[in-house]
Protein backbone atom coordinates (compact mmCIF):
# COMPACT_ATOMS: atom_id res chain seq x y z
CA UNK A 1 0.00 0.00 0.00
CA UNK A 2 1.35 3.48 -0.71
CA UNK A 3 2.48 6.00 1.79
CA UNK A 4 0.00 8.53 2.36
CA UNK A 5 2.23 11.30 3.28
CA UNK A 6 5.80 11.42 1.33
CA UNK A 7 8.99 13.55 2.63
CA UNK A 8 11.67 15.09 -0.11
CA UNK A 9 14.56 15.78 1.79
CA UNK A 10 16.02 17.59 -0.70
CA UNK A 11 14.54 19.78 -3.64
CA UNK A 12 14.68 17.56 -6.93
CA UNK A 13 16.30 20.70 -9.20
CA UNK A 14 18.93 21.61 -6.60
CA UNK A 15 22.67 21.16 -8.04
CA UNK A 16 26.09 21.80 -6.26
CA UNK A 17 25.55 25.06 -6.39
CA UNK A 18 22.45 25.23 -4.08
CA UNK A 19 24.95 23.27 -0.73
CA UNK A 20 25.07 25.58 1.56
CA UNK A 21 28.45 25.92 3.69
CA UNK A 22 29.17 27.59 6.83
CA UNK A 23 31.65 29.71 7.64
CA UNK A 24 33.19 29.42 10.95
CA UNK A 25 36.10 29.98 12.73
CA UNK A 26 37.54 26.70 14.86
CA UNK A 27 35.43 28.55 17.93
CA UNK A 28 32.06 28.03 15.80
CA UNK A 29 31.34 31.57 15.32
CA UNK A 30 30.66 32.66 12.29
CA UNK A 31 28.38 33.48 9.21
CA UNK A 32 24.85 31.42 8.85
CA UNK A 33 25.61 28.97 5.82
CA UNK A 34 25.59 30.48 2.23
CA UNK A 35 24.84 28.84 -0.61
CA UNK A 36 27.90 27.64 -2.51
CA UNK A 37 26.44 29.95 -5.72
CA UNK A 38 26.31 32.94 -3.36
CA UNK A 39 30.00 32.47 -2.53
CA UNK A 40 31.01 31.95 -5.73
CA UNK A 41 29.09 35.20 -6.51
CA UNK A 42 30.54 37.48 -4.07
CA UNK A 43 34.94 36.02 -4.63
CA UNK A 44 33.90 36.57 -8.17
CA UNK A 45 33.00 40.03 -7.46
CA UNK A 46 35.73 40.61 -5.31
CA UNK A 47 38.47 39.26 -8.07
CA UNK A 48 36.46 41.94 -10.57
CA UNK A 49 36.77 44.92 -8.05
CA UNK A 50 40.06 43.99 -7.65
CA UNK A 51 41.33 44.22 -10.91
CA UNK A 52 39.40 47.14 -11.86
CA UNK A 53 40.69 49.16 -9.27
CA UNK A 54 44.34 48.10 -10.20
CA UNK A 55 44.81 47.70 -13.59
CA UNK A 56 41.98 50.01 -15.21
CA UNK A 57 41.47 53.75 -15.37
CA UNK A 58 40.01 53.90 -12.05
CA UNK A 59 43.74 52.99 -10.64
CA UNK A 60 44.80 56.66 -12.04
CA UNK A 61 42.13 58.12 -10.31
CA UNK A 62 43.72 58.17 -6.48
CA UNK A 63 41.74 57.13 -3.19
CA UNK A 64 39.16 59.70 -3.89
CA UNK A 65 37.91 57.17 -6.31
CA UNK A 66 39.09 54.28 -5.37
CA UNK A 67 37.55 53.87 -2.06
CA UNK A 68 34.20 55.13 -3.05
CA UNK A 69 34.03 52.97 -6.06
CA UNK A 70 34.84 50.15 -3.61
CA UNK A 71 32.04 50.62 -1.56
CA UNK A 72 29.81 51.26 -3.87
CA UNK A 73 31.00 48.03 -5.40
CA UNK A 74 30.39 46.29 -2.40
CA UNK A 75 26.82 47.79 -1.55
CA UNK A 76 25.58 46.19 -5.52
CA UNK A 77 27.49 43.07 -5.09
CA UNK A 78 25.59 42.59 -1.35
CA UNK A 79 22.30 43.44 -3.30
CA UNK A 80 22.98 41.23 -5.73
CA UNK A 81 24.22 38.39 -4.27
CA UNK A 82 21.54 38.04 -1.39
CA UNK A 83 19.16 35.08 -1.51
CA UNK A 84 16.03 35.93 -2.73
CA UNK A 85 13.74 33.88 -0.44
CA UNK A 86 13.09 30.93 -2.90
CA UNK A 87 16.84 29.48 -3.40
CA UNK A 88 17.99 32.02 -6.00
CA UNK A 89 20.03 35.38 -6.04
CA UNK A 90 18.54 38.36 -6.68
CA UNK A 91 21.54 38.93 -9.44
CA UNK A 92 18.73 36.45 -11.38
CA UNK A 93 16.19 39.51 -10.96
CA UNK A 94 18.36 41.80 -13.34
CA UNK A 95 16.92 40.67 -17.15
CA UNK A 96 13.44 39.98 -15.42
CA UNK A 97 13.97 44.43 -14.43
CA UNK A 98 15.02 45.03 -17.88
CA UNK A 99 12.19 43.41 -19.66
CA UNK A 100 10.21 45.19 -17.54
CA UNK A 101 11.44 48.66 -17.97
CA UNK A 102 9.64 48.10 -21.53
CA UNK A 103 6.30 49.58 -21.31
CA UNK A 104 4.17 47.30 -22.50
CA UNK A 105 5.21 44.74 -19.93
CA UNK A 106 4.27 46.89 -17.12
CA UNK A 107 0.77 47.19 -17.96
CA UNK A 108 -1.46 44.22 -18.38
CA UNK A 109 -5.10 44.89 -18.41
CA UNK A 110 -7.60 42.98 -16.00
CA UNK A 111 -10.77 44.05 -15.99
CA UNK A 112 -13.84 42.69 -16.29
CA UNK A 113 -14.32 43.64 -20.00
CA UNK A 114 -10.64 43.07 -21.20
CA UNK A 115 -9.51 40.12 -23.20
CA UNK A 116 -7.40 37.33 -22.00
CA UNK A 117 -4.90 38.30 -24.35
CA UNK A 118 -2.66 39.95 -22.12
CA UNK A 119 -2.60 37.70 -19.73
CA UNK A 120 -1.37 35.01 -21.42
CA UNK A 121 1.85 36.87 -21.26
CA UNK A 122 2.48 36.59 -17.76
CA UNK A 123 1.54 33.12 -17.80
CA UNK A 124 4.20 32.63 -20.05
CA UNK A 125 1.96 31.61 -22.98
CA UNK A 126 3.00 32.01 -26.77
CA UNK A 127 0.86 30.77 -28.56
CA UNK A 128 -2.33 28.36 -28.84
CA UNK A 129 -3.70 26.69 -31.41
CA UNK A 130 -6.90 26.70 -31.42
CA UNK A 131 -8.12 23.92 -33.59
CA UNK A 132 -5.46 21.03 -31.64
CA UNK A 133 -5.45 22.83 -28.51
CA UNK A 134 -1.84 22.76 -28.65
CA UNK A 135 -0.31 25.42 -25.76
CA UNK A 136 3.14 27.00 -26.81
CA UNK A 137 5.34 28.38 -24.06
CA UNK A 138 7.54 31.49 -24.61
CA UNK A 139 10.76 29.19 -23.61
CA UNK A 140 10.17 26.70 -26.12
CA UNK A 141 8.12 24.01 -23.94
CA UNK A 142 4.73 22.84 -25.19
CA UNK A 143 1.31 21.89 -23.59
CA UNK A 144 -2.07 20.23 -23.50
CA UNK A 145 -4.93 21.30 -21.36
CA UNK A 146 -7.89 19.97 -19.72
CA UNK A 147 -10.67 20.30 -17.77
CA UNK A 148 -10.62 17.37 -14.89
CA UNK A 149 -12.44 16.09 -12.11
CA UNK A 150 -10.81 13.78 -8.99
CA UNK A 151 -12.37 11.20 -6.95
CA UNK A 152 -10.85 12.51 -3.68
CA UNK A 153 -13.82 13.13 -0.87
CA UNK A 154 -13.60 12.84 3.08
CA UNK A 155 -16.41 10.98 3.09
CA UNK A 156 -14.68 7.97 1.14
CA UNK A 157 -14.72 4.39 3.01
CA UNK A 158 -11.13 3.84 3.84
CA UNK A 159 -10.71 0.39 1.14
CA UNK A 160 -11.91 3.25 -1.69
CA UNK A 161 -9.19 6.17 0.06
CA UNK A 162 -6.69 3.21 -0.02
CA UNK A 163 -7.50 2.15 -3.65
CA UNK A 164 -7.26 5.69 -4.64
CA UNK A 165 -3.99 6.48 -2.92
CA UNK A 166 -2.61 3.49 -4.13
CA UNK A 167 -3.60 4.42 -7.74
CA UNK A 168 -2.33 8.03 -7.92
CA UNK A 169 1.00 6.38 -6.44
CA UNK A 170 1.16 4.38 -9.77
CA UNK A 171 0.15 7.04 -12.07
CA UNK A 172 2.66 9.41 -10.76
CA UNK A 173 5.53 6.77 -10.66
CA UNK A 174 5.28 6.05 -14.74
CA UNK A 175 5.64 9.72 -15.16
CA UNK A 176 9.00 11.07 -16.64
CA UNK A 177 11.45 14.29 -15.74
CA UNK A 178 10.82 15.50 -19.50
CA UNK A 179 7.23 16.72 -18.43
CA UNK A 180 5.23 17.96 -15.68
CA UNK A 181 1.45 18.22 -14.54
CA UNK A 182 0.15 21.85 -13.72
CA UNK A 183 -3.32 22.05 -11.90
CA UNK A 184 -5.14 24.91 -11.58
CA UNK A 185 -7.83 25.60 -8.92
CA UNK A 186 -10.38 28.40 -9.46
CA UNK A 187 -13.70 29.10 -7.95
CA UNK A 188 -16.17 30.16 -11.11
CA UNK A 189 -19.84 30.17 -11.91
CA UNK A 190 -21.08 26.58 -12.90
CA UNK A 191 -21.02 25.69 -16.21
CA UNK A 192 -24.45 25.05 -17.20
CA UNK A 193 -24.48 25.80 -20.84
CA UNK A 194 -24.92 22.03 -21.96
CA UNK A 195 -28.22 22.85 -20.00
CA UNK A 196 -29.24 26.26 -21.68
CA UNK A 197 -28.67 24.52 -24.72
CA UNK A 198 -31.20 21.45 -23.83
CA UNK A 199 -33.74 23.96 -22.71
CA UNK A 200 -33.53 26.33 -26.38
CA UNK A 201 -34.40 23.43 -27.58
CA UNK A 202 -37.19 22.51 -25.41
CA UNK A 203 -38.65 26.41 -25.98
CA UNK A 204 -38.07 25.89 -29.86
CA UNK A 205 -40.79 22.65 -29.47
CA UNK A 206 -42.62 25.12 -27.64
CA UNK A 207 -43.35 27.84 -30.15
CA UNK A 208 -46.92 27.87 -31.10
CA UNK A 209 -48.31 25.54 -28.14
CA UNK A 210 -49.18 26.17 -24.91
CA UNK A 211 -48.55 29.97 -23.94
CA UNK A 212 -48.25 28.94 -20.37
CA UNK A 213 -46.01 26.34 -21.16
CA UNK A 214 -43.94 28.60 -23.57
CA UNK A 215 -43.54 31.24 -20.64
CA UNK A 216 -42.88 28.25 -17.69
CA UNK A 217 -39.54 27.20 -20.44
CA UNK A 218 -38.84 30.80 -20.63
CA UNK A 219 -38.43 31.30 -16.63
CA UNK A 220 -37.21 27.97 -16.36
CA UNK A 221 -33.91 28.76 -18.65
CA UNK A 222 -33.58 32.52 -17.05
CA UNK A 223 -33.01 30.95 -13.76
CA UNK A 224 -30.51 28.43 -15.43
CA UNK A 225 -28.24 31.30 -17.45
CA UNK A 226 -28.45 34.19 -14.93
CA UNK A 227 -29.26 32.75 -11.77
CA UNK A 228 -27.34 29.31 -11.25
CA UNK A 229 -25.26 29.97 -14.33
CA UNK A 230 -23.46 34.02 -13.21
CA UNK A 231 -24.66 33.85 -9.20
CA UNK A 232 -23.58 30.00 -7.90
CA UNK A 233 -20.08 29.14 -7.98
CA UNK A 234 -17.99 25.97 -7.63
CA UNK A 235 -14.74 24.57 -7.32
CA UNK A 236 -13.13 24.00 -11.04
CA UNK A 237 -10.42 22.41 -11.69
CA UNK A 238 -7.88 22.85 -14.43
CA UNK A 239 -4.85 20.36 -15.76
CA UNK A 240 -1.90 21.25 -18.18
CA UNK A 241 0.97 19.17 -19.81
CA UNK A 242 3.54 20.63 -19.80
CA UNK A 243 6.39 18.57 -21.15
CA UNK A 244 10.13 20.30 -22.82
CA UNK A 245 9.08 18.62 -26.71
CA UNK A 246 6.61 17.16 -28.80
CA UNK A 247 8.21 13.85 -28.39
CA UNK A 248 7.34 14.05 -24.78
CA UNK A 249 4.01 15.72 -24.67
CA UNK A 250 2.78 13.04 -26.70
CA UNK A 251 3.78 10.34 -24.40
CA UNK A 252 2.73 12.12 -21.54
CA UNK A 253 -0.84 12.75 -23.52
CA UNK A 254 -0.88 8.91 -24.07
CA UNK A 255 -0.26 7.81 -20.56
CA UNK A 256 -2.74 10.43 -19.19
CA UNK A 257 -5.29 8.90 -21.84
CA UNK A 258 -4.54 5.33 -20.61
CA UNK A 259 -4.93 6.20 -16.99
CA UNK A 260 -8.47 8.08 -17.59
CA UNK A 261 -9.41 4.55 -19.99
CA UNK A 262 -8.56 2.11 -17.70
CA UNK A 263 -9.50 3.51 -14.36
CA UNK A 264 -11.47 6.38 -12.81
CA UNK A 265 -9.53 6.34 -9.34
CA UNK A 266 -6.79 9.37 -10.16
CA UNK A 267 -9.58 11.27 -12.67
CA UNK A 268 -13.16 10.65 -12.48
CA UNK A 269 -13.97 12.80 -15.43
CA UNK A 270 -11.49 14.57 -18.08
CA UNK A 271 -12.70 17.05 -20.99
CA UNK A 272 -9.52 18.70 -23.19
CA UNK A 273 -9.70 22.34 -24.16
CA UNK A 274 -10.16 23.67 -27.16
CA UNK A 275 -10.67 26.89 -29.23
CA UNK A 276 -11.63 29.68 -26.82
CA UNK A 277 -12.07 27.53 -23.78
CA UNK A 278 -8.66 27.47 -22.79
CA UNK A 279 -8.76 31.47 -22.96
CA UNK A 280 -12.13 30.96 -21.01
CA UNK A 281 -10.49 29.14 -18.68
CA UNK A 282 -7.71 31.77 -17.86
CA UNK A 283 -10.11 34.36 -18.00
CA UNK A 284 -11.69 32.92 -14.60
CA UNK A 285 -8.07 33.44 -13.12
CA UNK A 286 -8.06 37.26 -12.83
CA UNK A 287 -12.02 37.79 -13.64
CA UNK A 288 -11.46 39.06 -17.28
CA UNK A 289 -13.59 38.39 -20.32
CA UNK A 290 -12.56 35.53 -22.96
CA UNK A 291 -11.24 36.08 -25.88
CA UNK A 292 -13.72 36.23 -29.51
Amino acid sequence: MAKKSYKIPTSLDSSFLDVELALQGSSGVGLRPLPMKTILAALGSGFVCAWIVTQSFVAAGGPLLIIPFVLLWALATWLLVRSDGLGGIKASWVPVAIEYMTGGKRRVKCRVTDMANEFRGVCRIANIDYDRGLIEFTDGTWGYAYSVVGSGSVLLFDEDRDAIIDRCDTFFRKMHTDYELIFLTVKEPQHVEKQVAAMDRRIARLQGGDPELLALARAERHTLAEGVGKNFRSIHQYMIIKADNREALDRAKNMFVSECENSTLVFKRAAALFGSDIDTALSSLFKGKETV
